[in-house]
C-alpha cells in the first residue's frame, strides 16, 4: 500500500527499490580486521564501500557498511584494536551492484557507498 498519491511510475519505482533491496540482503557478512581504520587512513564508516576477496565465505565484490563496532583491550596478549564490520551488497542501501571484481592494489580510504569504482580493500584475518 502506497502512502500518498501515486502513479503507475511511481509505484514502478518503488517495486524496482524493494527488488533491489531484497537482493540486496540477500549477501551479507561480518568480518574483524585489525585496526579501526582502512588501507588509506580513515577510520571504517558506515555507507562506505570496501572490497572483500575472501575465497573461505565466497565473496569477491564491493560491500557497503552497514555497521561498524570498535573494540580494544589493554590486557596482555589480548586482541588490540580490531573492528567488527557488518557488511552487505550496497543495493540493501539503495546503492547500485559494482560490475567491478575487488581489488587488492593500491589501498586508499574507503569512498561513499554510490562510488561508481571500490576504493578501499579490506584485510581478513582468521
Amino acid at each position: 500500500m502506497h502512502e500518498s498519491e501515486t502513479t503507475s511510475a511511481k509505484l514502478k519505482e518503488r517495486a524496482e527499490r524493494a527488488v533491489k533491496r531484497a537482493a540486496g540482503e540477500g549477501c551479507t557478512a561480518s568480518i574483524e580486521v585489525i585496526g579501526w581504520r582502512d588501507g588509506g587512513g580513515r577510520l571504517f564508516e558506515p555507507h562506505f564501500l570496501v572490497a572483500v576477496d575472501d575465497p573461505r565465505i565466497y565473496i569477491n565484490q564491493d560491500m557497503a557498511i552497514k555497521s561498524v563496532t570498535l573494540e580494544q583491550s589493554i590486557e596482555q596478549d589480548g586482541p588490540g584494536t580490531r573492528t567488527k564490520l557488518d557488511l552487505c551488497d550496497p543495493r540493501a542501501l539503495n546503492g547500485e551492484k559494482s560490475a567491478s571484481k575487488a581489488k587488492a592494489s593500491e589501498p586508499e580510504s574507503a569512498g561513499p557507498w554510490k562510488a561508481p569504482e571500490p576504493t578501499g580493500v579490506v584485510g581478513i584475518d582468521y
